[in-house]
C-alpha cells in the first residue's frame, strides 16, 4: 500500500492486468499514467492501441462500438490510435458507413493516411457514403497515389459516373496492379454488362 502509486507498482499492476486480459482496467491504468513516465510513451500508446483493438474486435454492432468508445476514460478518447481502432472496427461492423460518418465529423479536410489505406479494403457500402466532391478533400496530396486513385474510382462507380471511373481505376491499376483494383475493374465491367472483361479482371 505505501508504494501503490509508485512507478514500479503501476508497472507490476499493468503486467498483472495484461496477463488477466482485463482490457477495460488496462485502459483505465494507461489513461492514469499518461505523461507520468511510468513506461515509455511509445509503449503506452502501443498498449492503448492493443487494448482498444481487442475490446472492439469482439463487437460487430456499430452502436455497441460507439458505446464502448463513450465508456473509455476521457484522457484516451482523443488519442489518434483510439480513433484509428474505432474506424477499423466500424468498417467491419454491421454498418460500415458509420466509419465514414465518424471520420467526417473529426476531419473536415484531408484524412489520415491510415484511414485512406483502411478504405482501400472497405466494403462498397462504406464507399457509397463518400461523395465525389468529398473524396478530393479527403485525399489531399495522396490523390494521385494508387490507393488514392482506387478510392476515387470506387466513389465514381458508386455514383455511376462510369466513364471517369474506368479511367481512374485503370490509372490506379497501372501504378500498382493490386487485386483490389482488379476487383473494382471487374465489378465495373460487370455493371456495364461486359461479362468477359469482368471475368478477366
Amino acid at each position: 500500500e505505501p508504494h501503490s502509486f509508485s512507478s514500479s507498482a503501476r508497472r507490476i499492476r499493468l503486467s498483472a492486468l495484461t496477463m488477466q486480459g482485463d482490457q477495460a482496467q488496462i485502459l483505465a491504468l494507461l489513461s492514469d499514467i499518461a505523461g507520468k513516465n511510468v513506461i515509455p510513451e511509445s509503449e503506452r500508446q502501443a498498449r492503448v492501441n492493443t487494448a482498444v483493438s481487442r475490446q472492439l474486435a469482439q463487437l460487430k454492432n456499430a452502436s455497441e462500438i460507439f458505446a464502448t468508445l463513450e465508456a473509455l476514460p476521457k484522457q484516451l478518447k482523443s488519442e489518434s490510435m483510439v480513433e484509428s481502432a474505432a474506424f477499423s472496427s466500424l468498417l467491419l461492423s454491421d454498418q460500415p458507413a458509420k466509419a465514414v460518418e465518424y471520420y467526417k465529423r473529426k476531419y473536415k479536410g484531408e484524412w489520415p493516411w491510415s484511414a485512406i489505406q483502411a478504405l482501400d479494403t472497405a466494403p462498397d457500402s462504406a464507399i457509397s457514403a463518400i461523395s465525389v466532391k468529398e473524396v478530393g478533400a479527403m485525399l489531399g496530396e495522396k490523390a494521385e497515389t494508387a490507393v488514392g486513385l482506387a478510392l476515387q474510382g470506387r466513389v465514381l462507380v458508386s455514383e455511376k459516373l462510369w466513364g471517369k471511373a474506368k479511367q481512374v481505376l485503370e490509372r490506379s491499376y497501372k501504378l500498382n496492379p493490386a487485386s483490389r483494383s482488379a476487383l473494382s475493374l471487374g465489378k465495373f465491367c460487370h455493371a456495364m454488362g461486359e461479362h468477359d472483361a469482368a471475368i478477366e479482371w
